[in-house]
């Protein structure tokens, strides 16, 4: 989960990106600011250190920027994120950037589980349904879950819809029993 400070930051962002028509771009380049601090954890080490003076992390990030490359928009970012000791956590900041960007749009992501693997016809159809009830742009991510013995477990951010087996026995025999 995501505090608001972070969400603040990953919103001001995006409102300069989106204003810039940056809003894509910068999110490749922060996955792959993410995928260098992966590859070379390390840097992130130093980068993170808080016995490093941020001048020293500022040279060492303007050294590696044009590597990358990242544009001037995401270097800011990043030296802000850097100044304000919250590079630590980029992930939770690049989770919260595309939120921001989904949201601007009126795209709602969300994940679907099954017993097993959904055919493309039955993805679009559930994703044309959910769209229809929320009025939204649908993303959706499948996964097989075993321990479903069918049916289907949808989230979508926060609501959580359960149309398992499992969900309809348990409910079976709630009523059952409060009968």
């Amino acid at each position: 989960m995501t505090s608001a400070v972070v969400r603040r930051y990953a919103r001001a962002l995006a409102d300069v990106a989106l204003e810039e028509r940056r809003a894509d771009q910068v999110l490749d380049e922060l996955q792959t600011v993410r995928q260098l601090l992966t590859d070379y954890p390390q840097l992130f080490e130093t980068l993170t250190n808080p016995a490093l003076p941020f001048a020293r992390k500022r040279t060492i990030l303007e050294a590696v920027a044009p590597r990358i490359p990242i544009s001037h928009t995401t270097l800011n970012f990043l030296l802000v994120l850097l100044r304000a000791a919250r590079l630590g956590q980029f992930e939770q900041v690049l989770e919260a950037y595309q939120t921001a960007l989904d949201e601007s749009r009126g795209v709602v992501r969300g994940t679907v589980s099954s017993a097993k693997a959904l055919d493309q016809l039955t993805q679009a159809r559930l994703e044309s349904l959910l769209a229809d009830r929320t009025g939204k742009v649908v993303r959706l991510s499948y996964v097989e879950d075993d321990s479903l013995i069918g049916g289907l477990k949808v989230q979508l951010g926060s609501t959580i819809f359960d149309g398992s087996i499992r969900a309809q026995l348990k409910q079976i025999k709630e009523q059952l029993q409060a009968e």
